[in-house]
C-alpha cells in the first residue's frame, strides 16, 4: 500500500510497483496500477523469502525515480518430503535410520517424525520425534523386518512457529541381525541302536 502522491509538474498518470529478492538488482514488475488504486496484492511469491518492493510514479513526461525499496519476508510453508530414507542393521536388536533433509524446506526446519511398524505382520506403530537426520532404534526383535517413514516439519514463521507438516515418505525397510544361540541345548537324550551306534 502507498499514500496518494503529489502531482509534481505534470498530472500523474499511473503507478508501477516492482520487486526483487534479497540483494538481487534485477527488479520484476508484476503490475501497473491506476492512481485510484492505493494497494495491490502480489501473488506467486516464494515462501520464506525476503523481497524488496519499490513504487515508481509516472506522468506524461515519463517515469520518476523509484522510491526507497522496502523489504518484506513471506511466510513459511510446509516443506517438501525428506529424501533417501535408509535403514541399516546395527545389531540383532537395533536399526540405524538416516535420511536427507527436504530439497525445499520452505522455512526453518523444526523437526522430523519417524514412524516404525513391523513390515510383515500387523503391529503397533511407534513414533519418534528428532531434530537431526538420523535415529538409532533399539530394543527390537531379533532378525525381524521393520518399516520406517519420515515426515519433516517447518516452523510457521507467521503463526508462532507452529509446525507445518510436509508429506510422509514412502516406507523404507530393514531387518535386525541374527545372533548366536542364547544357551546350550537342553534335554539332550541318546538312543542305542542295534548296530552299536548312538
Amino acid at each position: 500500500a502507498w499514500p496518494i502522491p503529489g502531482t509534481g509538474n505534470s498530472p500523474l498518470t499511473n503507478i508501477t510497483v516492482d520487486y526483487a529478492t534479497g540483494s538481487d538488482t534485477n527488479f520484476t514488475m508484476p503490475f501497473t496500477t491506476q492512481l485510484v488504486v492505493l494497494q495491490r496484492n502480489v501473488t506467486n511469491l516464494s515462501p520464506f523469502t525476503a523481497y524488496r518492493f519499490r513504487v515508481t510514479l509516472h506522468n506524461a513526461v515519463g517515469a520518476g525515480a523509484p522510491g526507497i525499496s522496502l523489504q518484506f519476508m513471506t511466510c513459511a510453508a510446509a516443506p517438501s518430503a525428506a529424501r533417501e530414507v535408509t535403514v541399516r542393521t546395527a545389531s540383532a536388536s537395533s536399526l540405524s535410520v538416516t535420511w536427507l533433509p527436504p530439497a525445499t524446506p520452505n522455512g526453518q526446519l523444526l523437526m522430523y517424525q519417524v514412524v516404525r511398524f513391523p513390515s510383515l505382520s500387523p503391529g503397533e506403530m511407534t513414533s519418534s520425534v528428532v531434530t537431526s537426520e538420523s535415529l538409532m532404534v533399539t530394543g527390537l526383535d531379533v532378525y525381524t523386518q521393520y518399516s520406517f517413514t519420515v515426515r519433516a516439519f517447518s516452523a510457521d514463521s507467521c503463526n508462532g512457529d507452529q509446525p507445518l507438516p510436509g508429506p510422509v515418505t514412502s516406507p523404507a525397510t530393514g531387518r535386525t541381525g541374527e545372533q548366536i544361540p542364547l544357551g546350550p541345548p537342553r534335554n539332550v537324550t541318546t538312543t542305542s541302536n542295534e548296530d552299536g551306534s548312538l
